[in-house]
């Protein structure tokens, strides 16, 4: 959950912090966030992520699929949210909109695909004839 909290924090900070900072106008920003509910929010999605990815671990057993996972869990969430943003905030460039809906995705891809191998080490481990995998 940590890490996957911590890897979101990060990548936004790099993201919309450094690389975007001046690039992504039409979003209301504060002039400095409130870090307490942005904590929460990390370690909210951190452990929720983790979960749903701890529940399916089986079918993460590579980059690949925790890949896919992620995009799909991240297109959930994403699309719709900014989808609703863009509809009635008054967002007027879509441009600016889309490049955070497809970062955010692609984000939640990386993080599937990071929890996928640390899952794959941790918990999946081999599934040989001893340990009830068949063949």
């Amino acid at each position: 959950m940590v890490i996957s909290a911590v890897f979101v924090f990060l990548i936004d900070y790099v993201f919309y912090g450094l690389l975007m900072a001046d690039s992504l106008t039409i979003f209301p920003m504060r002039e400095m966030p409130n870090f307490l509910f942005l904590i929460i929010a990390y370690l909210i999605l951190g452990l929720f992520f983790t979960h749903l990815a701890g529940k399916y671990h089986g079918a993460l057993a590579g980059v690949s699929p925790g890949f896919i996972f992620g995009l799909i869990v991240g297109f959930l969430v994403f699309a719709t949210t900014t989808l609703i943003r863009y509809a009635t905030e008054p967002l007027d460039d879509f441009g600016q909109v889309l490049i955070t809906l497809v970062f955010d995705i692609l984000k939640m891809g990386v993080l599937g695909a990071i929890l996928a191998l640390i899952l794959g080490k941790s918990v999946v481990g081999d599934r040989g004839k001893t340990t009830g995998g068949g063949h």
